[in-house]
Protein backbone atom coordinates (compact mmCIF):
# COMPACT_ATOMS: atom_id res chain seq x y z
CA UNK A 1 0.00 0.00 0.00
CA UNK A 2 1.41 3.62 -0.80
CA UNK A 3 2.97 5.09 2.07
CA UNK A 4 1.52 8.08 1.73
CA UNK A 5 -2.09 6.33 2.48
CA UNK A 6 -0.43 5.61 6.35
CA UNK A 7 1.09 9.04 6.95
CA UNK A 8 3.12 7.78 9.91
CA UNK A 9 4.55 4.24 9.06
CA UNK A 10 2.99 1.31 11.36
CA UNK A 11 2.53 -2.23 11.53
CA UNK A 12 -1.21 -3.11 10.84
CA UNK A 13 -2.91 -6.09 11.74
CA UNK A 14 -2.03 -9.43 10.73
CA UNK A 15 -3.91 -11.53 8.69
CA UNK A 16 -3.70 -15.25 6.77
CA UNK A 17 -1.46 -15.05 3.59
CA UNK A 18 -3.93 -16.66 1.67
CA UNK A 19 -5.64 -13.37 1.26
CA UNK A 20 -2.38 -10.61 1.21
CA UNK A 21 -2.49 -8.99 -2.22
CA UNK A 22 0.44 -7.37 -3.45
CA UNK A 23 0.86 -4.10 -3.12
CA UNK A 24 0.04 -2.66 -6.17
CA UNK A 25 -3.27 -4.86 -6.38
CA UNK A 26 -4.06 -3.82 -2.73
CA UNK A 27 -3.41 0.01 -3.73
CA UNK A 28 -5.46 -0.24 -7.20
CA UNK A 29 -8.21 -1.72 -4.83
CA UNK A 30 -8.66 0.67 -2.06
CA UNK A 31 -8.16 3.60 -4.89
CA UNK A 32 -10.81 2.87 -6.87
CA UNK A 33 -13.14 1.93 -4.15
CA UNK A 34 -12.66 5.74 -2.24
CA UNK A 35 -12.31 7.75 -6.00
CA UNK A 36 -15.49 5.92 -7.14
CA UNK A 37 -17.37 7.68 -10.17
CA UNK A 38 -19.24 10.72 -8.15
CA UNK A 39 -17.43 10.94 -5.12
CA UNK A 40 -15.14 13.79 -4.14
CA UNK A 41 -12.38 13.42 -2.09
CA UNK A 42 -12.55 14.66 1.66
CA UNK A 43 -9.61 15.62 3.64
CA UNK A 44 -9.33 13.25 6.21
CA UNK A 45 -6.46 15.66 7.89
CA UNK A 46 -8.77 17.97 9.36
CA UNK A 47 -10.48 14.91 11.44
CA UNK A 48 -8.12 15.20 14.53
CA UNK A 49 -8.09 19.02 14.36
CA UNK A 50 -9.20 20.02 18.31
CA UNK A 51 -11.47 22.55 16.77
CA UNK A 52 -12.88 19.83 14.56
CA UNK A 53 -16.49 19.01 14.35
CA UNK A 54 -15.54 14.93 14.92
CA UNK A 55 -13.55 15.80 18.00
CA UNK A 56 -16.35 18.01 19.54
CA UNK A 57 -18.51 14.69 19.79
CA UNK A 58 -15.81 13.20 22.44
CA UNK A 59 -15.74 14.34 25.92
CA UNK A 60 -13.05 16.29 26.46
CA UNK A 61 -10.16 14.63 28.12
CA UNK A 62 -8.92 15.73 31.22
CA UNK A 63 -5.19 14.78 31.05
CA UNK A 64 -4.91 13.97 26.82
CA UNK A 65 -2.64 11.24 26.10
CA UNK A 66 -0.68 9.79 22.94
CA UNK A 67 -3.96 8.29 21.78
CA UNK A 68 -6.69 9.84 19.89
CA UNK A 69 -10.02 9.59 22.06
CA UNK A 70 -11.79 7.37 19.02
CA UNK A 71 -8.65 4.97 19.66
CA UNK A 72 -10.87 1.94 19.94
CA UNK A 73 -13.92 1.99 18.30
CA UNK A 74 -14.28 0.26 15.49
CA UNK A 75 -13.86 1.50 11.73
CA UNK A 76 -17.77 1.06 11.17
CA UNK A 77 -18.79 3.05 14.23
CA UNK A 78 -16.32 6.03 13.24
CA UNK A 79 -17.59 6.29 9.31
CA UNK A 80 -20.92 6.77 10.79
CA UNK A 81 -20.02 9.40 13.60
CA UNK A 82 -17.65 11.16 10.70
CA UNK A 83 -20.92 11.35 8.23
CA UNK A 84 -22.90 13.05 11.14
CA UNK A 85 -20.10 15.50 12.00
CA UNK A 86 -19.63 16.56 8.53
CA UNK A 87 -23.19 16.63 7.43
CA UNK A 88 -24.16 20.50 6.84
CA UNK A 89 -27.91 19.06 7.98
CA UNK A 90 -29.22 16.59 10.12
CA UNK A 91 -32.59 15.09 9.31
CA UNK A 92 -34.28 13.23 11.95
CA UNK A 93 -35.71 10.44 10.10
CA UNK A 94 -32.85 8.29 8.49
CA UNK A 95 -31.86 5.80 7.12
CA UNK A 96 -28.10 4.22 6.99
CA UNK A 97 -26.62 1.53 4.99
CA UNK A 98 -23.30 0.02 5.89
CA UNK A 99 -21.22 -2.01 4.10
CA UNK A 100 -17.22 -3.27 5.42
CA UNK A 101 -14.92 -5.21 3.74
CA UNK A 102 -11.17 -5.37 3.77
CA UNK A 103 -7.53 -5.39 2.24
CA UNK A 104 -5.01 -6.90 2.91
CA UNK A 105 -1.46 -6.39 1.29
CA UNK A 106 1.72 -8.18 1.49
CA UNK A 107 4.64 -5.67 1.52
CA UNK A 108 8.19 -7.39 1.97
CA UNK A 109 6.30 -10.19 3.98
CA UNK A 110 4.86 -7.96 5.89
CA UNK A 111 1.13 -8.16 5.94
CA UNK A 112 -1.15 -4.84 6.57
CA UNK A 113 -4.68 -4.35 6.32
CA UNK A 114 -6.81 -1.62 5.48
CA UNK A 115 -10.14 -1.56 6.16
CA UNK A 116 -13.08 -0.10 3.60
CA UNK A 117 -16.34 1.49 4.89
CA UNK A 118 -19.17 2.60 2.73
CA UNK A 119 -22.15 4.59 4.96
CA UNK A 120 -25.22 5.47 2.84
CA UNK A 121 -27.52 7.87 4.89
CA UNK A 122 -31.09 8.18 3.54
CA UNK A 123 -32.94 11.26 4.71
CA UNK A 124 -36.65 9.66 4.79
CA UNK A 125 -38.25 13.20 6.19
CA UNK A 126 -39.52 14.21 2.87
CA UNK A 127 -41.45 11.15 2.32
CA UNK A 128 -42.89 10.94 5.93
CA UNK A 129 -43.83 14.36 5.33
CA UNK A 130 -45.58 14.17 1.66
CA UNK A 131 -47.19 10.44 3.65
CA UNK A 132 -48.41 12.53 6.62
CA UNK A 133 -49.64 15.33 4.43
CA UNK A 134 -51.51 13.00 2.51
CA UNK A 135 -53.32 10.97 5.55
CA UNK A 136 -53.96 13.73 7.64
CA UNK A 137 -53.96 16.87 5.67
CA UNK A 138 -51.11 19.63 5.15
CA UNK A 139 -53.22 21.77 7.55
CA UNK A 140 -52.70 19.40 10.22
CA UNK A 141 -48.79 18.56 9.40
CA UNK A 142 -45.68 20.25 10.42
CA UNK A 143 -43.80 22.23 7.59
CA UNK A 144 -40.88 20.24 5.46
CA UNK A 145 -38.16 21.51 7.71
CA UNK A 146 -40.04 19.72 10.82
CA UNK A 147 -39.57 16.15 9.16
CA UNK A 148 -35.78 17.23 8.34
CA UNK A 149 -34.41 18.41 5.04
CA UNK A 150 -31.37 17.16 3.31
CA UNK A 151 -29.91 15.14 1.06
CA UNK A 152 -29.60 11.31 0.73
CA UNK A 153 -25.60 11.15 0.52
CA UNK A 154 -22.57 8.38 0.26
CA UNK A 155 -19.19 8.80 2.55
CA UNK A 156 -16.82 6.15 1.52
CA UNK A 157 -13.59 5.51 4.09
CA UNK A 158 -9.88 4.05 4.45
CA UNK A 159 -8.67 3.15 7.25
CA UNK A 160 -6.28 1.16 8.89
CA UNK A 161 -4.89 0.48 12.40
CA UNK A 162 -1.75 2.65 13.19
CA UNK A 163 0.13 3.16 16.83
CA UNK A 164 -2.51 2.48 18.63
CA UNK A 165 -5.01 3.44 16.39
CA UNK A 166 -8.01 0.92 15.47
CA UNK A 167 -9.18 2.93 12.95
CA UNK A 168 -7.17 5.63 11.45
CA UNK A 169 -8.84 7.50 8.63
CA UNK A 170 -6.32 7.10 5.30
CA UNK A 171 -8.59 8.47 3.09
CA UNK A 172 -12.10 9.52 2.28
CA UNK A 173 -14.58 10.67 0.02
CA UNK A 174 -18.58 12.01 -0.20
CA UNK A 175 -21.33 11.74 -3.34
CA UNK A 176 -24.90 13.01 -2.91
CA UNK A 177 -26.86 9.79 -4.51
CA UNK A 178 -30.61 11.67 -4.12
CA UNK A 179 -32.43 15.02 -3.66
CA UNK A 180 -35.30 16.70 -4.61
CA UNK A 181 -38.32 14.84 -5.80
CA UNK A 182 -36.69 11.73 -5.81
CA UNK A 183 -37.01 11.52 -2.18
CA UNK A 184 -40.61 11.79 -2.51
CA UNK A 185 -40.76 7.99 -4.14
CA UNK A 186 -40.08 5.31 -2.22
CA UNK A 187 -40.18 3.14 -4.79
CA UNK A 188 -37.65 4.92 -7.16
CA UNK A 189 -34.53 2.69 -8.04
CA UNK A 190 -31.78 2.97 -5.39
CA UNK A 191 -29.16 0.60 -4.03
CA UNK A 192 -31.11 -2.12 -1.90
CA UNK A 193 -30.97 -1.88 2.13
CA UNK A 194 -31.32 -5.03 4.38
CA UNK A 195 -35.09 -4.07 5.09
CA UNK A 196 -35.39 -3.82 0.98
CA UNK A 197 -35.65 -0.68 -0.98
CA UNK A 198 -33.56 1.79 1.12
CA UNK A 199 -36.01 4.85 0.21
CA UNK A 200 -38.83 2.47 1.24
CA UNK A 201 -40.97 2.99 4.65
CA UNK A 202 -42.93 0.01 4.50
CA UNK A 203 -40.16 -2.62 5.98
CA UNK A 204 -38.13 -2.00 8.89
CA UNK A 205 -34.72 -3.23 10.25
CA UNK A 206 -35.80 -4.88 13.04
CA UNK A 207 -38.26 -6.88 10.90
CA UNK A 208 -36.04 -8.31 8.70
CA UNK A 209 -35.45 -11.81 8.35
CA UNK A 210 -32.74 -13.07 6.02
CA UNK A 211 -33.69 -16.28 3.53
CA UNK A 212 -32.93 -19.75 5.53
CA UNK A 213 -32.57 -18.10 9.11
CA UNK A 214 -33.01 -20.23 11.78
CA UNK A 215 -35.27 -19.21 15.23
CA UNK A 216 -34.70 -16.20 16.88
CA UNK A 217 -32.19 -16.40 20.00
CA UNK A 218 -32.87 -13.34 22.51
CA UNK A 219 -29.55 -11.94 24.00
CA UNK A 220 -28.50 -9.69 26.61
CA UNK A 221 -25.79 -7.96 25.65
CA UNK A 222 -23.88 -5.81 27.82
CA UNK A 223 -24.10 -1.90 27.81
CA UNK A 224 -20.53 -0.59 26.70
CA UNK A 225 -19.27 2.44 27.68
CA UNK A 226 -18.36 4.52 24.77
CA UNK A 227 -15.52 7.28 24.14
CA UNK A 228 -18.31 9.50 22.43
CA UNK A 229 -21.68 11.21 23.17
CA UNK A 230 -24.22 8.43 22.59
CA UNK A 231 -27.45 10.85 22.21
CA UNK A 232 -27.57 12.86 19.03
CA UNK A 233 -29.16 15.53 20.53
CA UNK A 234 -30.11 17.39 23.51
CA UNK A 235 -33.75 17.15 24.09
CA UNK A 236 -35.68 15.29 26.23
CA UNK A 237 -36.03 12.06 24.46
CA UNK A 238 -32.68 12.20 22.52
CA UNK A 239 -32.03 9.64 19.34
CA UNK A 240 -29.15 7.02 19.56
CA UNK A 241 -26.58 8.11 17.33
CA UNK A 242 -26.10 4.96 14.55
CA UNK A 243 -22.59 4.60 15.67
CA UNK A 244 -23.68 3.24 19.11
CA UNK A 245 -26.20 0.83 17.04
CA UNK A 246 -23.59 -0.04 15.34
CA UNK A 247 -21.34 -0.83 17.94
CA UNK A 248 -24.08 -2.62 20.50
CA UNK A 249 -24.62 -4.91 16.97
CA UNK A 250 -21.29 -5.40 16.36
CA UNK A 251 -21.02 -7.11 19.72
CA UNK A 252 -23.89 -9.22 19.15
CA UNK A 253 -22.44 -10.45 16.53
CA UNK A 254 -18.71 -11.24 18.21
CA UNK A 255 -17.16 -8.39 16.89
CA UNK A 256 -15.68 -6.59 19.93
CA UNK A 257 -14.46 -7.50 23.45
CA UNK A 258 -15.38 -4.89 26.05
CA UNK A 259 -16.36 -2.15 23.75
CA UNK A 260 -13.00 -2.83 21.65
CA UNK A 261 -13.33 -3.60 17.67
CA UNK A 262 -12.30 -7.11 16.79
CA UNK A 263 -11.83 -7.77 13.24
CA UNK A 264 -13.63 -10.22 11.40
CA UNK A 265 -11.92 -13.61 10.02
CA UNK A 266 -11.28 -12.53 6.16
CA UNK A 267 -13.69 -14.51 3.95
CA UNK A 268 -12.07 -17.61 1.64
CA UNK A 269 -14.04 -15.97 -1.54
CA UNK A 270 -14.76 -12.89 -2.96
CA UNK A 271 -12.84 -9.72 -4.92
CA UNK A 272 -10.83 -7.87 -2.83
CA UNK A 273 -12.43 -5.34 -0.32
CA UNK A 274 -15.82 -6.66 -1.10
CA UNK A 275 -18.12 -6.55 2.19
CA UNK A 276 -19.09 -8.85 4.39
CA UNK A 277 -20.36 -7.16 7.41
CA UNK A 278 -23.65 -5.18 6.69
CA UNK A 279 -25.50 -2.76 9.23
CA UNK A 280 -29.18 -1.18 8.60
CA UNK A 281 -29.88 1.34 11.01
CA UNK A 282 -33.30 3.60 10.71
CA UNK A 283 -33.95 6.32 13.18
CA UNK A 284 -37.08 7.76 13.53
CA UNK A 285 -39.28 6.13 10.68
CA UNK A 286 -42.60 5.84 12.62
CA UNK A 287 -44.49 7.37 15.67
CA UNK A 288 -42.00 6.80 18.46
CA UNK A 289 -38.26 8.26 18.66
CA UNK A 290 -36.79 5.03 18.54
CA UNK A 291 -33.47 4.00 16.67
CA UNK A 292 -33.71 0.49 15.37
CA UNK A 293 -30.58 -1.70 13.93
CA UNK A 294 -30.04 -5.56 11.96
CA UNK A 295 -26.30 -6.30 11.02
CA UNK A 296 -24.91 -9.12 9.36
CA UNK A 297 -22.01 -10.99 8.83
CA UNK A 298 -21.89 -13.06 6.17
CA UNK A 299 -19.78 -15.18 4.20
CA UNK A 300 -18.56 -16.91 7.57
CA UNK A 301 -15.07 -19.22 6.94
CA UNK A 302 -17.75 -22.35 9.07
CA UNK A 303 -18.48 -25.30 7.93
CA UNK A 304 -22.26 -25.56 9.03
CA UNK A 305 -22.96 -21.42 9.30
CA UNK A 306 -22.89 -19.36 6.57
CA UNK A 307 -24.32 -15.74 8.28
CA UNK A 308 -25.36 -14.78 11.35
CA UNK A 309 -28.02 -11.70 11.77
CA UNK A 310 -28.34 -9.62 14.80
CA UNK A 311 -31.69 -7.18 15.70
CA UNK A 312 -32.15 -5.18 18.31
CA UNK A 313 -34.11 -2.17 19.48
CA UNK A 314 -32.70 1.44 21.04
CA UNK A 315 -34.68 3.80 23.11
CA UNK A 316 -32.37 7.17 23.95
CA UNK A 317 -28.83 6.41 25.37
CA UNK A 318 -30.18 3.33 27.31
CA UNK A 319 -28.75 -0.57 26.74
CA UNK A 320 -30.70 -2.51 23.71
CA UNK A 321 -33.78 -4.18 23.74
CA UNK A 322 -35.48 -6.82 21.87
CA UNK A 323 -31.52 -7.98 21.19
CA UNK A 324 -32.09 -11.24 19.35
CA UNK A 325 -29.83 -13.31 16.66
CA UNK A 326 -30.10 -15.36 13.89
CA UNK A 327 -28.16 -18.35 12.17
CA UNK A 328 -28.50 -19.25 8.49
CA UNK A 329 -27.38 -22.85 7.70
CA UNK A 330 -25.19 -23.58 4.74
Amino acid sequence: MKRFLYGAAAALALLGPASALSTADANKAVESFIAAPGFAAFDVEQIHDPASKYEAMFPKPENPGALHADAEISPVEKALLLVDAYEAQQPDRMRYQVSYGHVVEDADGEQQVVYLVEVRRYNLGPLIHKETQKEYGPENTADAEAFGIGPDVAWRFAFATVQGNNALALSGSRAVIGEGTVQLDETAESAACLSGPCRSIAARAVEFVPAGAGPAEPLTPEATQTPYFVSASDGDLPISRAAYVARSLQSLLGLSAGGVWTMPETPEAGAPGEPFLVIQVDQNLGQEIVSEGVGGLTRLNDDSISAIYASAVFWSSDPPSEAQRRTVKR
